[in-house]
């Protein structure tokens, strides 16, 4: 069906749409993308030619969104308008299409891409990416990622390498070595280089401490093939902060980090025997409460009920209190009362 005001060759049944478009022939069934098909059927009734596109094409959304970016080619290949050579892989698109439709920043994921493509290792390059929407892991605003590792506690407080006990990992340290020095055959699964990897893998690392760590994307070195895309090789990395599992958790939570490594104290107050927290939300900001959110997550939090903070990290960060509002009520659902309030420990 078509007319003057909505020009699209279309067939709308119960459970799939049929469109013809610039050539080409596009089937969208209900059961295999719901919302896509909501959105195309709603903007069939409105007649709202832009809307039916925007969901048609959803890579045309990302161009609206932010054109001083990307191109979109007559074969719906996204590309960076600064290497027109090089397609955007599909999953980076579609990470893209999703922080678009939600009006969230897309400048994390432009960084990341752009330091990404700069790696000299093509399987790097293909399995990164999987890797980290694998294990949830967040990408931060310049475009690193974080992981996790853990390390030794020497008699003196020190922080060490499990491996040699020699190579510095206390926070805020830059961990390197040359990258030649890597072994970057994915088949060999343990071999030389630095070791990060996912939470859960990185819990039988050999060592006392885990710890959390920034990794640029040009400095992953390999993904080996036999770990279900848990763990990594890389050649530099820079240690964020401790996580001390299995301490109680106001030890846990008294610092956080950012990507200079800067510390704050946290504002609550945790009774485990009670499940009570009481937290004053209007002092945090938006960072700062899923951060908390994630550590409480990983230290506090059984493994089989660990919760992602990837729905709140997705909300708009402008709607802070939606976002109070959700953390809570995953919290309550997982035995803890809530209390908004000033902690006593403040």
């Amino acid at each position: 069906m078509s007319d003057k005001t909505f020009p699209f060759n279309y067939l709308l049944t119960t459970q799939s749409i049929a469109v013809s478009y610039e050539s080409k022939h596009y089937m969208v069934t209900k059961a295999a993308e719901p919302h896509r098909y909501d959105a195309l059927k709603s903007a069939i009734l409105a007649r709202d030619k832009d809307a039916f596109i925007d969901a048609l094409v959803p890579k045309t959304r990302v161009i609206k969104y932010s054109n001083e970016y990307f191109e979109l080619d007559g074969n719906n290949n996204l590309y960076m308008l600064d290497d027109k050579s090089t397609v955007v892989p599909e999953i980076i698109a579609k990470r893209l299409i999703e922080f678009s439709q939600e009006g969230l920043p897309i400048e994390p994921i432009v960084y990341f891409w752009k330091k990404l493509r700069k790696n000299p290792s093509n399987d790097s390059r293909e399995m990164l990416y999987g890797f980290l929407e694998a294990n949830d892991h967040p990408i931060t605003a310049n475009g690193n990622f974080l992981a996790y590792k853990k390390v030794t506690q020497l008699d003196d407080g020190r922080l060490v390498d499990s491996h040699s006990r020699t190579m510095d990992n206390s926070v805020g340290k830059v961990v390197s070595m040359p990258r030649d020095q890597v072994v970057e055959d994915k088949n060999q699964t343990c071999s030389r280089g630095l070791h990060v990897a996912a939470w859960s893998y990185a819990q039988g690392f050999s060592g006392s401490i885990l710890v959390e760590v920034i990794v640029d994307p040009t400095d992953v070195v390999s993904v080996p093939i036999d770990y279900n895309q848990q763990k990594m090789r890389v050649c530099r990395y820079k240690v964020s902060c401790v996580i001390e599992y299995g301490k109680p958790i106001k030890e846990n939570l008294k610092s956080d980090r950012d990507e200079k490594g800067m510390e704050y104290k946290t504002s609550f107050d945790l009774d485990e025997t009670k499940r009570t927290m009481t937290v004053d939300f209007t002092a945090k900001t938006v960072k700062e409460i899923i951060d908390m959110f994630e550590t409480i997550q990983n230290n506090v939090i059984p493994a089989s009920k660990k919760v992602s903070s990837y729905d709140l990290r997705a909300m708009n960060p402008k709607n802070k209190q939606s976002i109070v509002n959700k953390a809570k009520k995953i919290l309550e659902g997982q035995g803890f009362t809530v209390i908004t309030g000033a902690p006593k420990s403040r």
